[in-house]
C-alpha cells in the first residue's frame, strides 16, 4: 500500500481533520493585529459614535535605526509614554485626524477633500482621548484571550515635531510596526493609522534574566527553516499590452481584469516558482488567499495564507465571482500581479 494511503501517511483523513482544525482555531485567536482593530473600532463608536473599520493590517518588526524611514513625516506624529514595556508611537494621517476631529465638532465625518495644513498641538490634544482608549481596549483583548499577557500600558505623552526627534526619544531597540487603513463614517473617508509597539525584555525568572536561546539550538533545524520569512507574490492575471499603452500609465490608470481572475489567483515564489493556485479573498480585515485543490478545483476547508500587501478588493473566498471588475493600476499588489515577469509586446 502507498505511504500516502495508510492510516497515519500525510494524506490520511485524520491527519487533514487534525490540520483543518487547528487552522479553524488559529483563525479565531486572538492576535495582536486582531486586537488593535477591535480596539479601535470599539473606541471609535464609544468615544465618538463613529462607524470605524479596519480595511488592512500590515505588521512588520524593525530596529530602532529604520523608525525614522518607517514612520516619515507626513502626519501627526505622538510619542507614547509606557511604563515597564518602554516607549511608543503613533502616526495619524491627514484624513484620520481630519475625521476624528470632525467626529467631535460637528458630530459626522465629511466626504470632502481635505486641504493640506500644518498639524497643531490642538490636533493632538483630540486625538488624545482616542489614542487612549485604543491602547487601553488593546491590552484588555490581549489580557483577556491570554492570562500572562503582560499590558504594554502605553497611553498619550507628546506631539513630535518629526520622525528623527520621535526616533531620538524612543528607547527600544526593537519594535513591532502596525500599519492600519481604516474607513471612517461608513465610506467618507479612508485614513491610516500607524502604531510602534516596543519589543518585549526578556523575561526573568527566579530573579535571574533568562537569555533568548541560540537560533541554532532552539529547536534545530527544521523549526528554523519553519520559522524562515517566505515572500510569496499573488498573481491575479497576466495581460498582454501594447508599448504605448504601457508606457501612458500614469496613478489612476484602470486595468480591467478578467472576472475569473479572483478564483484563479496564482501563488508565486520568487524566480517565479509557481506554489499553488488559490482564490483571492479576506479574513479578519485582510487580504487572504485561501489554498485550492488542484484535483477538483474546491477549495480547502480554512483560508490559511493571509496577506498584508494592499491587493484590491475582492469578495470573501466563499462568494461567487461577478463580473469583471477594475483594478487601480497604482495598487501595490495589482501591480505586480498584471505585469509580473511577462514583457508587453511592442506595437508596429
Amino acid at each position: 500500500m502507498a505511504a500516502g494511503m495508510t492510516e497515519a501517511g500525510p494524506g490520511s483523513i485524520i491527519h487533514k481533520k487534525t490540520r483543518f482544525g487547528r487552522e479553524g482555531f488559529d483563525a479565531r485567536a486572538m492576535t495582536p493585529a486582531k486586537a488593535l482593530r477591535l480596539a479601535l473600532a470599539r473606541s471609535a463608536d464609544t468615544l465618538f459614535d463613529l462607524a470605524l473599520s479596519v480595511i488592512t493590517i500590515e505588521q512588520r518588526h524593525i530596529t530602532a535605526q529604520a523608525v525614522a524611514g518607517a514612520l516619515g513625516d507626513d502626519g501627526l506624529l505622538i510619542l507614547l509614554d509606557g511604563a515597564e514595556a518602554g516607549r511608543g508611537a503613533v502616526k495619524l494621517d491627514r484624513p484620520l485626524i481630519t475625521g476624528l476631529i470632525e467626529a467631535q465638532i460637528i458630530g459626522e465625518v465629511r466626504a470632502a477633500e481635505v486641504r493640506p495644513r500644518r498639524f497643531t498641538r490642538t490636533d493632538a490634544a483630540m486625538a488624545a482621548p482616542f489614542l487612549d482608549a485604543a491602547l487601553r481596549g488593546f491590552d484588555e483583548e490581549l489580557s483577556g484571550e491570554d492570562e500572562g499577557h503582560r499590558p504594554f500600558a502605553l497611553r498619550f505623552g507628546d506631539q513630535m515635531e518629526d520622525a528623527r526627534v520621535l526616533s531620538l526619544a524612543l528607547e527600544g531597540a526593537e519594535y513591532d510596526l502596525f500599519r492600519v487603513t481604516v474607513d471612517l463614517g461608513s465610506g467618507a473617508r479612508i485614513g491610516v493609522i500607524t502604531v510602534l509597539f516596543p519589543k518585549r525584555p526578556a523575561q526573568k525568572a527566579a530573579g535571574h534574566e533568562v537569555a533568548p536561546a541560540a537560533p541554532c539550538l532552539s529547536g534545530g533545524l527544521a523549526r528554523n527553516a519553519l520559522d524562515a520569512t517566505a515572500t510569496l507574490d499573488a498573481v491575479l492575471a497576466r495581460l498582454s499590452l501594447p508599448l504605448r499603452e504601457i508606457c501612458a500609465f500614469e496613478p489612476g490608470t484602470v486595468l480591467s481584469l478578467p472576472a475569473e481572475a479572483i478564483g484563479a489567483t496564482e501563488l508565486y515564489a520568487p524566480k517565479n516558482h509557481l506554489v499553488a493556485a488559490v482564490r483571492l479573498g479576506q479574513m479578519n480585515g485582510q487580504r487572504a488567499v485561501r489554498l485550492v485543490d488542484g484535483s477538483d478545483g474546491d477549495p480547502l476547508s480554512a483560508p490559511i495564507i493571509k496577506g498584508t500587501h494592499d491587493l484590491p478588493q475582492a469578495p470573501a473566498p466563499d462568494a461567487p465571482s461577478g463580473a469583471a471588475s477594475p483594478v487601480p493600476r497604482e495598487k501595490a499588489g495589482a501591480g505586480r500581479a498584471l505585469a509580473k515577469d511577462r514583457p508587453a509586446p511592442a506595437e508596429s
